[in-house]
């Protein structure tokens, strides 16, 4: 299910991804919020698709789904995070690993990609 965004989200989103530290890599834009398992055994909660953070960002879901391993990757493909998560997990978006900038996420469980995700950093929130 695709969230709604006010006139303003989308306005900042068209702006932003002017600049190169927000620019879309396109193979993974096809993809996004594609979802790979069952939405009985995982539903993504939080983040919400296009979510803007400055400090933090949670990744929660319902399911049978114990704990995943997650992926951060900026814009350039850069890993910024990898790590096995619980449910509820609130990733710290400190300034010296995530700089402004569009960011994308991988959550995968059992060897398997189950959904790709995008964030967008933005201090002046």
């Amino acid at each position: 299910m695709k969230e709604k965004h006010s006139f303003f989200d989308v306005q900042l989103i068209e702006i932003l991804s002017q600049e190169k530290i927000f620019r879309p890599y396109f193979i993974y834009e096809n993809e996004l919020d594609t979802v790979l398992m069952s939405d009985d055994a995982f539903q993504l909660l939080l983040p919400l698709s296009n979510e803007m953070a400055n400090d933090s960002i949670r990744f929660h879901w319902q399911g049978d789904v114990e704990n995943v391993e997650l992926i951060v990757e900026n814009n350039k493909l850069e890993k910024r995070f990898r790590d096995t998560i619980n449910n509820n997990f609130a990733l710290d978006l400190s300034e010296t690993q995530f700089a402004e900038g569009l960011y994308y996420y991988k959550i995968i469980y059992q060897e398997t990609l189950i959904r790709l995700g995008k964030f967008y950093v933005i201090r002046q929130l």
